[in-house]
């Protein structure tokens, strides 16, 4: 019942000149209504006005000189995946009690990506790390920074970049009108083989899918953050995000490739609001509204020994997409349509013309894969011929010259 209250225009409009603080003033504006009389549908609901009102006490139990360094596009609620912005030092303090042990044991090239007011920067140089290069893409945050540069001449690295958008960046036409090649701004980076120790620890936040999936292409092709080896990466993810890609309802191209590519493993968890902006509240990811999952993941070493090499890792990856496009897509037909008469052969290792691709789990995903590429019809197959031209579009898009 109370979800269905409204308030006069008269009482909010009362409401918001009571408050004189900046940020509140400014947080109940953009609810404002600009004429006395407010149309019953357009009335905030009473729910709404006291999930405000505590964004509004817990922005003012942090420290008030920090909040007052927070842009303001930051200070509100929003629905869409944003950038967002570490605010307090005691989360700051526990994401890194969490990837402190792990991150210690290899401390070469860490890289932070926007680190925003610095708080985590600041935890990360009380754990001895000797080096931090920094990316930030938000330059309203830079005074801050620079004044931690100042404060740490040797130990920090500022570049204006935002690497949470870097599949955008990578674009050729990006690069061309730009005049900006990405790797430019990497540093000096020792570059390592693909099995050895990995060469960067990447440490960040972000709620955005579009990342993951990034760095998943990047590692079938061994590009952008992969060029140089493995790295290794530590964030702060949406709950909602990290189950997409580990424990998916149903089985997706994504899921499956993250699985297959890399080791990962959930270190922890923090609390959410020190996180703004906000989310609007989903029934759908309710999980999402109350913590970040620390987690930690790294591509395989043993990947393309696996995959008997750096090819049959982009036909693999063809070949989820190509068969999970379709979730009802059944295995004999679908390999027969590209290899005539292969039927047999799959009955004869106990598939049957009912099974469906996602009938299967992970494993046996790629032990058809395994199956399908020893078929000496295989290399002549138009299935190559579609995943050549895929990785030329690919290649394109990716390749940093």
């Amino acid at each position: 019942m109370l979800k269905n209250l409204t308030i006069s225009a008269k009482t909010f409009i009362q409401y918001i000149n009571e408050s004189h603080n900046n940020i509140s003033f400014y947080l109940m504006k953009k609810c404002a209504v600009h004429s006395d009389i407010l149309p019953p549908n357009d009335c905030p609901s009473l729910e709404i006005l006291n999930r405000r009102k505590y964004f509004l006490e817990y922005l003012k139990s942090i420290d008030s000189e920090l909040i007052n360094e927070i842009p303001r596009k930051y200070i509100t609620i929003t629905k869409h995946y944003t950038d967002v912005c570490l605010i307090d030092q005691k989360i700051a303090k526990k994401f890194v009690s969490l990837i402190k042990n792990e991150i210690l044991q290899n401390r070469y090239h860490i890289i932070e990506l926007n680190p925003s007011l610095g708080l985590l920067t600041k935890e990360l140089l009380e754990t001895d790390i000797p080096f931090i290069h920094m990316y930030e893409g938000d330059i309203t945050f830079y005074n801050k920074l620079n004044d931690l540069c100042k404060k740490f001449p040797s130990r920090l690295r500022l570049e204006n970049i935002n690497l949470l958008n870097i599949s955008k960046l990578m674009h050729p036409y990006h690069i061309c009108f730009n005049k900006q090649n990405i790797f430019e701004s990497f540093g000096t980076i020792k570059e390592k083989q693909w099995q050895d120790e990995s060469y960067a620890q990447i440490i960040g936040v972000t709620n955005k899918p579009r990342f993951i999936d990034h760095l998943i292409i990047s590692t079938i092709f061994q590009t952008c953050f992969m060029l140089y080896g493995r790295p290794t990466f530590y964030l702060a993810v949406l709950p909602s995000v990290w189950k997409r890609f580990t424990q998916p309802r149903h089985q997706s191209s994504s899921s499956i490739m993250f699985q297959l590519l890399f080791n990962y493993k959930l270190l922890g968890s923090v609390d959410r609001k020190a996180f703004i902006p906000w989310p609007k509240y989903n029934k759908s990811t309710h999980e999402d509204y109350f913590q970040f999952y620390i987690v930690k993941f790294e591509p395989k070493p043993e990947l393309l020994e696996t995959f008997k090499g750096k090819n049959n890792l982009i036909y693999f990856w063809h070949f989820v997409r190509y068969n999970l496009y379709k979730k009802s897509s059944r295995v004999i037909p679908a390999l027969e349509k590209l290899v005539p008469g292969c039927g047999t052969r799959l009955i004869k290792i106990n598939y049957n013309i009912f099974t469906q691709f996602n009938d299967l789990n992970v494993g046996e995903i790629f032990d058809l894969f395994m199956e399908f590429q020893s078929w000496p019809e295989f290399s002549e197959s138009i299935f190559v011929t579609g995943a050549s031209e895929v990785k030329d579009t690919f290649d394109t898009y990716l390749r940093s010259d």
